[in-house]
C-alpha cells in the first residue's frame, strides 16, 4: 500500500460527532454522527449556534461541542477505571 493509501485509510477511521443540549432538554446528546470531515462538522456547529429561525428543529441548541472519535487509536480503558 502506498503512503497516500495509508493516509486515506487513516482518515476514514476518524468520525466527527456533534453534541449539544436541544431546546427544552436538560442533558447533552449526540446531535449529528457519522461526519467524515472536520470542516463539515464546524459548518454544522456554526449553524446550530447561530440559528434564529424558531421553526428549525435545531433552534435553541446550547453547549454545542465537537467530539473526534479516532478509531485508529486504541482506547485506554484502564485510565477510565478508578
Amino acid at each position: 500500500m502506498t503512503m497516500e493509501g495509508l493516509r486515506l485509510r487513516r482518515e476514514k477511521m476518524i468520525e466527527y460527532i456533534i453534541w449539544g443540549i436541544p431546546s427544552g432538554k436538560t442533558h447533552e446528546e449526540p446531535l449529528v454522527t457519522g461526519l467524515k470531515t472536520k470542516a463539515k462538522a464546524k459548518e454544522l456547529m456554526a449553524m446550530f449556534k447561530n440559528e434564529t429561525d424558531k421553526t428549525k428543529p435545531w433552534y435553541g441548541v446550547s453547549k454545542v461541542r465537537l467530539h473526534v472519535l479516532d478509531l485508529n487509536e486504541v482506547p485506554d480503558f484502564a485510565g477510565a477505571v478508578n
